[in-house]
């Protein structure tokens, strides 16, 4: 990715300064999370909304790494931007010194594995739902009918093209038609397909959906130039207003006194019904039917599809992302679902909530999110009952924070399946915020999350195997656990997988396991701590065939690229004692300065430059008063070198 290009994902101008690329990103990836946390009831949704975080993040790394700074601390890693108390960390060693291979000095002992953390969260809900709990209607029944017969009537539809009835065809509104129209353009799937569709239907039900389609593939300047063209067709073929008039004059109107007219009941109706089928597209993931009929539904009238199209516009879903149109649909939404809210409608009480905590075309208002929120909660709805529970568990919108509360909604909404107030529930078990501390409760709750497939619960329930916490300890169920959060993207479970290496080295001396859960965690993307782990396993002879002192090399330089500061530590002592290398004070002193860069702080660096300095020679001048600062320095961290 080019610079260019990462400013362009992180929608900031070209050179912008360092500072606002972080609050960008900050707030991009905050946002990401709560969207991706709410919007597990859809896979693909879900994998779509992941990977736009992956490239987030590289953008950001992009843009970061050209400025010559190492922002770590900064980045809002989903491991690190919420924790319940554990603290992340590789140093301060207690662990007595490896025995010495025959004839040789070891190396310093390998720091124990990060202290066990729990599972971060962020503090903050996960509103986003587009559109959330989408249930089946019969209203979309003719889509399946239609795709059904799609090989007869589509035949149909193009007899009739050619024999010159084109024309009444597109003029028809019979939506079933042009239905079989837009299957037969997604059959094709190519750019005469498509132009056919925009030609033959220029007020068709999907002709967004096929102007998207024809841009992706041709440019918006030829998509245009068809558009024009259907347009120019359209109007030499279509009377005089007559027409329009007469198909005005048979709908029924109601007159006021300020003579003006407007539709009566049947347009909400119609809008309704489109809504539904949208929906129903929407649940088979055929997003750009589902956005042309959402789009139908909104001309019609309907705030909640209003929503929805911001959410598509947003995210890129049926339609190319495009955030200001996105924002506009959002602002119409906001003045039409207050009316829908306030005559009981539950998805749109549930999209003001989302609008007003998330700032979507206007400014956040989390007293006004609350208010919805609970609205929506009181009659069941259970993405807002879990809503509610996260801003009364972190004391947001207003409310006073209430972890007992927090419970209450969660266990409603975990009750009714919801998958990420289970979840949550498992953490309040766990940790005992707003119930009493229950493991055994938590491991039931992240167990049914885990089935459903949440990541989060999936690397819980590993946590609880690895360590017997609720459940028998169990490493291979942890594996097995911490294997599938980690194959779909949990960083956090990714990480302890090597830490269980590490477990099982200490505890069974299984080498070759451990050997094996490093090597994963590297394919599954882990760190440099795992390189840096597999690296110690070679270095020690007899370690499941270990390759020796040149493969520990190759993989603790791995690791040093990937700033593990063990891994930096351990290659300045390998060139201090020769070690498969040369002896080197130079590099050396590079190493073990490096490795206090990337935060060792157990004494061992300074410990080791104390000799080189002591020693002098191997290109470093003897300097006694610089080596006794290390060993000050040293001491009073509490490595001695023994």
């Amino acid at each position: 990715m080019t610079k260019e290009q990462a400013y362009e994902k992180l929608e900031l101008p070209i050179g912008t300064d360092l500072q606002v690329v972080r609050q960008k990103f900050n707030q991009m990836h905050n946002e990401f999370l709560m969207q991706i946390d709410g919007v597990s009831f859809n896979p693909a949704m879900k994998q779509k909304k992941e990977q736009q975080l992956e490239e987030l993040k590289e953008a950001y790394a992009v843009l970061n790494e050209s400025k010559g700074m190492d922002d770590s601390a900064s980045l809002p890693h989903t491991e690190r931007t919420f924790d319940h108390g554990g603290t992340e960390t590789r140093s301060s060693s207690s662990e007595p010194e490896p025995s010495k291979p025959k004839g040789q000095q070891a190396p310093p002992p390998p720091p124990p594995p990060r202290e066990e953390t729990y599972q971060p969260r962020e503090q903050a809900p996960p509103v986003y739902s587009a559109p959330p709990e989408k249930k089946k209607s019969n209203a979309g029944l003719f889509v399946g009918i239609a795709a059904g017969a799609i090989i007869v009537l589509a035949g149909a539809y193009f007899m009739a093209n050619r024999s010159g009835d084109a024309g009444n065809l597109s003029a028809s509104a019979d939506g079933k038609l042009d239905s079989i129209a837009w299957e037969s353009a997604l059959a094709g799937g190519n750019e005469a397909a498509y132009t056919h569709y925009i030609k033959q239907h220029p007020n068709g039900i999907f002709m967004d959906a096929a102007i998207d389609s024809l841009t992706k593939l041709k440019g918006a300047d030829y998509a245009t130039t068809v558009v024009e063209q259907a347009q120019e067709q359209a109007a030499a073929n279509t009377p005089t207003t007559a027409t329009a008039l007469s198909a005005q004059s048979a709908a029924p109107v109601q007159s006021t006194s300020a003579e003006t007219v407007t539709p009566v009941a049947t347009t909400t109706k119609n809008a309704d019904a489109f809504y539904k089928e949208a929906d129903d597209l929407h649940n088979k993931k055929r997003y750009k039917e589902a956005f042309a009929l959402y789009r139908r539904a909104a001309d019609l009238g309907d705030a909640r599809a209003k929503y929805d199209l911001g959410m598509y516009y947003k995210n890129g879903t049926g339609v190319s992302a495009n955030q200001s149109t996105s924002n506009n649909w959002f602002k119409q939404a906001l003045q039409e679902l207050p009316n829908m809210a306030n005559q009981g409608d539950i998805i749109a009480q549930l999209y003001l909530g989302h609008i007003y905590y998330l700032g979507y075309g206007t400014s956040q208002k989390h007293t006004e999110a609350v208010k919805w929120y609970k609205k929506a909660a009181d009659q069941g709805q259970r993405a807002a009952q879990n809503n509610l529970g996260n801003m009364y568990r972190y004391g947001q919108g207003g409310v006073t924070k209430d972890e007992s509360e927090a419970v209450k909604w969660y266990l409603k909404a975990a009750n009714q399946g919801l998958v990420n107030a289970q979840d949550n529930l498992g953490d309040m078990y766990r940790d005992g915020k707003g119930v009493a501390k229950n493991e055994a409760e938590a491991v039931k709750w992240y167990r049914k999350a885990a089935a459903q497939g949440n990541t989060s619960a999936q690397a819980s329930m590993g946590r609880a195997y690895h360590y017997g916490l609720g459940v028998d300890k169990d490493f291979q169920q942890a594996e097995n656990f911490y294997t599938q959060a980690a194959k779909s993207g949990n960083n956090w479970a990714c990480e302890r997988l090597t830490d269980l290496g590490y477990d099982i080295e200490k505890e069974t001396k299984d080498y070759c396991r451990a050997k094996e859960l490093y090597q994963k965690g590297i394919d599954l993307g882990q760190d440099g701590y795992a390189y840096y782990r597999l690296g110690t396993l070679h270095y020690f002879a007899g370690r499941c065939g270990g390759g020796g002192y040149a493969e520990a090399k190759r993989l603790w330089l791995i690791a040093f690229d990937k700033k593990e500061r063990s891994a930096a530590a351990n290659l300045g002592f390998m060139y201090y004692g020769g070690f498969g290398v040369d002896i080197d004070y130079i590099q050396a002193e590079k190493y073990l300065l490096k490795s206090l860069e990337f935060g060792l702080k157990d004494g061992f660096p300074e410990y080791r430059l104390g000799q080189i300095y002591q020693k002098g020679g191997h290109g470093v001048t003897q300097d006694t008063e610089k080596a006794n600062e290390y060993f000050a320095i040293a001491k009073k961290k509490g490595y001695t070198g023994s």
